[in-house]
């Protein structure tokens, strides 16, 4: 097998899978991350409103965990939102 076929077959076997659990990885944690500000912002805030609001941004922040492992189409879906 020559040189530059077998560095393709480890890129693809073994970077790219690495790469894309990196990246699906600090998706979810961004997500955590945000949950838990909003979490705290409802828990010191005083107005009943922004309690709820809080408790509504975080309840689809939560149902939104699953889709940091399909991070390529949620990328997709916002800019095509964007357009």
């Amino acid at each position: 097998m020559s040189d530059t076929l077998q560095t393709i077959l480890v890129t693809l076997a073994v970077v790219v899978p690495i790469e894309y659990t990196f990246i699906a990885l600090s998706s979810l944690v961004s997500k955590v991350v945000v949950t838990n500000f909003v979490r705290d912002l409802g828990e010191v805030s005083r107005s009943r409103e922004t309690k709820r609001e809080c408790l509504d941004m975080e309840e689809k922040l939560k149902s939104r965990y699953s889709q940091s492992l399909l991070w390529p189409l949620e990328l997709w879906r916002e800019f095509r939102k964007g357009k």
